[in-house]
């Protein structure tokens, strides 16, 4: 198995289970995706909630992808 730096923990199973970065990636990129969609519908105060978390992502995102994020976040 590779080494990695990456990890989810499994709640169910009780372990920790380690991810490439590619897994890391596409979980970013699944992520970001339910987020964006979701947005129209979310409250008002709760609109910029998961920011920092998407801007300290981008390295994860393909370019396309974090284009979307930040114009849906008003990003310059």
């Amino acid at each position: 198995m590779e080494r990695t730096s990456f990890s989810i923990r499994d709640r169910l199973e009780d372990c920790t289970i380690a991810l490439s970065e590619l897994e890391f990636s596409q979980i970013v990129q699944l992520t970001l995706a339910n987020g964006l969609e979701q947005r129209p519908r979310v409250p008002e105060k709760y609109l910029f909630l998961r920011q920092k978390e998407f801007l300290s992502s981008e390295r994860f995102l393909p370019p396309i992808a974090f284009a979307a994020f930040k114009k849906a976040y008003g990003i310059a």
